[in-house]
């Protein structure tokens, strides 16, 4: 943390609070970074949703269960619209 104690959830969550609760434009500028970030990784995390959901159907999907199936269709769904509304 920024205090340089000890790392905790509970000191994290306070400080994540106070980055979008503060208005001083070094944190808007922050938080402008930061939501840049996720946007530009945003194809990156779904390309690796989408390998590593391949690489367990491929572990897992011998004779693939309707389970597997489901959860594989939905994976790629979920990552496909992502990808789309980026």
């Amino acid at each position: 943390m920024s205090q340089g104690g000890e790392f905790t959830f509970r000191g994290m969550r306070r400080e994540i609070a106070a980055l979008y609760s503060d208005s001083s434009l070094e944190m808007a500028q922050v938080r402008g970074a930061h939501l840049n970030a996720i946007v530009r990784q945003t194809p990156y995390a779904m390309a690796a949703n989408f390998g590593s959901g391949l690489l367990v159907f491929w572990a897992f999907g011998s004779p693939a269960s309707s389970a597997l199936w489901l959860w594989w269709a939905t994976l790629m769904a979920v990552s496909g619209l992502a990808t789309l509304r980026w």
